[in-house]
């Protein structure tokens, strides 16, 4: 692994409800609905229709706005703690429809072109809870990955079925550590265009940007607007959309379409894109613990999970 990317946790209260709209079951249900009464729900069972799908191949199921998620097995299942049960899995996610080229690093003259009727996917580190009746969701980030998205999709989708909806709600990591507290020492604007080769006058190709201009303003020596309006944004007191429109009106230049950051946790300092951000205002940052591990990644993931899950519990 990369030690230059971070490694953050971000936890997730699920609440799972019968849908009010577009139910295909209304009528069964509507007493329940009616009464506003709660789903019984079984993650397990939830995951093995999940795993169902990936064994067929259902493809179509497991995608959504242009990704696609896999999931083989559940690696675990484990109580760390009375009344605590942990449930570890690993879907692999990533981008479909897209050309893929792939290279082999230790024999450079291995190359391997697929056509965009393939997809490259990626695994990732979730832990599934069910604590006290409720049910919560801790996911592991590196370097900007993630797949809480189209995790969320694809488990609507299963649960459509039974009439059921399931929502992810943020919990605020309101612990030490949180990377919710970084500072901004520095922003660079960013106005780029599509090469001349666009994608559609090439459609096998993706599209290719290039950067036209930049300006890198420093925060912490004037500026302090800006800084003010990305405190706003790190506190959730405003959309990224709008942080953005609030930065180009203090520059007076409504031409930037993307910027990057310069972030200082700590002691450490961070280049983040823009798209990037909002992973890491939600995280805390277990890089410290669980870099360098080895072998002992894994375990050691899974104990900095059930730490937080259950600290943040206790604080709120």
């Amino acid at each position: 692994m990369n030690n230059n990317f971070l490694h953050t946790l971000t936890a997730y209260h699920l609440v799972f409800s019968y849908m009010k709209r577009n139910n295909p079951l209304k009528g069964e249900l509507q007493e329940k609905i009616k009464n506003d009464e709660k789903p019984v729900v079984v993650l397990t069972e939830i995951l093995d229709e999940f795993i169902n799908k990936t064994t067929i191949a259902d493809y179509e199921a497991l995608s959504n706005g242009g990704k696609i998620i896999l999931l083989d097995t559940i690696e675990s299942i484990d109580n760390p703690k009375p009344n605590v049960k942990r449930i570890f899995i690993k879907p692999s996610s990533g981008k479909r429809d897209i050309p893929i080229h792939i290279v082999n690093l230790k024999n450079r003259s291995k190359k391997y072109n697929f056509k965009k009727d393939c997809a490259a996917t990626y695994f990732n580190n979730l832990f599934l809870y069910e604590i006290d009746g409720e049910y919560y969701c801790v996911c592991h980030r590196y370097g900007g990955s993630g797949c809480k998205a189209i995790f969320t999709s694809v488990i609507n989708k299963i649960l459509k079925y039974k009439g059921i909806k399931m929502e992810m709600n943020w919990i605020p990591p309101n612990v030490e550590g949180s990377n919710s507290i970084f500072d901004v020492d520095k922003i660079t604007l960013i106005y780029e265009e599509k090469t001349s080769s666009d994608i559609a006058d090439v459609p096998t190709k993706k599209s290719k940007k290039i950067i036209v201009k930049e300006l890198t303003l420093n925060l912490n020596k004037i500026h302090y607007s800006i800084k003010n309006i990305m405190r706003k944004y790190q506190l959730k007191e405003i959309t990224q959309e709008t942080a953005m429109n609030e930065i180009k009106n203090e520059v007076n230049d409504n031409q930037f379409n993307n910027a990057s950051v310069l972030v200082r946790i700590g002691n450490s300092h961070k280049r983040v894109a823009w798209n990037d951000l909002e992973g890491l205002i939600d995280g805390f940052d277990i890089t410290d613990k669980v870099a360098n591990t080895g072998d002992a990644f894994i375990p050691t993931l899974k104990k900095c999970s059930d730490a937080f899950i259950l600290t943040l519990l206790e604080k709120n």
